[in-house]
């Protein structure tokens, strides 16, 4: 993914509003470590859905702002990274929240 702040006209002085996507991607990965220690809280499953539908609501909102050129292929890629975790049952398998840190690394870096 191309950053947003590269699609926009905003002055980088106006980048701050993209703050809070760094503490959003924190709290998904901490939401996924939270799995790997209780792989069969249910409650920690939960809490890893919410903020992961919560940051991509947010994120994709912020793209449509910026009218990121990508954003239905985006969205595509984040509506089935949900399907995914909504589809999970605990307890959850190490190889699945080795998925989720994965997939998690690898779309917060493009």
């Amino acid at each position: 993914m191309e950053d947003v702040r590269k699609v926009t006209d905003a002055p980088p002085c106006d980048w701050f509003q993209y703050d809070n996507l760094d503490t959003e991607h924190t709290n998904i990965f901490k939401a996924i470590f939270e799995c790997a220690k209780e792989p069969s809280s249910a409650a920690k499953l939960k809490g890893l859905v919410d903020v992961t539908v919560d940051h991509f609501t947010d994120e994709e909102g912020m793209m449509e702002k910026a009218k990121y050129a990508d954003l239905a292929a985006h969205r595509t890629i984040h509506n089935e990274f949900v399907a995914k975790i909504k589809g999970l049952s605990t307890p959850l398998s190490d190889e699945v929240v080795t998925f989720a840190k994965k997939w998690s690394v690898s779309n917060i870096a493009k």
